[in-house]
């Protein structure tokens, strides 16, 4: 399907369970085992951790916008998107550094995927 595309030589994934899971699929259908690296770790929603919208606008009135649209604010006791974009984006670094001209497949989670994508891109952290 990639022609261009070397088969990968490597998996990684965050600790967290579902990720682990996901990643044990692809590694079966790779034939890879798959590595664990923290610095793939979901975003830490501290005192949000496990809380619906509406909980967290019940408790903390206009930080859950403002945490979507200020990636330099951290949840209550947790981390900011940009704080997540340096935490993944030193993890990425470390792969990079076993060269450029391999594979890896990375199974991580929606914020941490957002924030690596914007660090790869240089992107400012307000987009």
């Amino acid at each position: 399907m990639f022609d261009d595309v070397p088969h990968p030589g490597r998996l990684v994934a965050s600790p967290m369970v579902r990720t682990q899971e996901t990643a044990a699929s692809v590694g079966r259908r790779l034939g890879l085992p798959v590595e664990t690296d923290p610095a793939l770790a979901e975003g830490d929603f501290g005192e949000w951790e496990g809380l619906t919208a509406a909980q967290i606008e019940d408790g903390w009135p206009g930080q859950l916008r403002r945490w979507h649209t200020d990636a330099s604010f951290p949840m209550p006791g947790g981390e900011s998107i940009e704080d997540v974009g340096r935490r993944v984006g030193a993890g990425l670094s470390r792969l990079l550094a076993g060269g450029a001209d391999r594979t890896v497949v990375v199974v991580s989670h929606s914020v941490a995927i957002r924030a690596a994508i914007g660090v790869t891109l240089g992107a400012p952290s307000s987009a």
